[in-house]
């Protein structure tokens, strides 16, 4: 029987979230920063920020993936700033 030595591994989790700047998110989802900030505005992407400079989560950005798979962002984007008009007139 051969000599198999004992290999231990050390797995490191990194919990802390990478965070993506709007220039990269643009970049990576192929799209304008002005939809970018669009959508960290309608709150329908979260972000951090850090003064007036916004940052996604790359936790965050998977998850909003996932959610709006399927779905035409921009008509949904259209819709919430049409509601947010309704309710400034109110």
């Amino acid at each position: 029987m051969a000599n198999i030595p004992d290999i231990k591994v050390k797995i490191v989790y990194d919990s802390m979230p990478e965070l993506i700047t709007v220039p990269e998110l643009a970049k990576k989802l192929k799209t304008s920063r002005g939809f970018i900030h669009k959508l960290i505005q309608l709150k329908m992407l979260p972000a951090i920020h850090f003064g007036r400079y916004p940052r996604v989560s790359k936790f965050k950005l998977i998850a909003f993936l996932d959610y709006y798979e399927g779905k035409d962002l921009v008509a949904l984007v259209k819709a919430a700033e049409r509601n947010i008009e309704h309710e400034n007139k109110d």
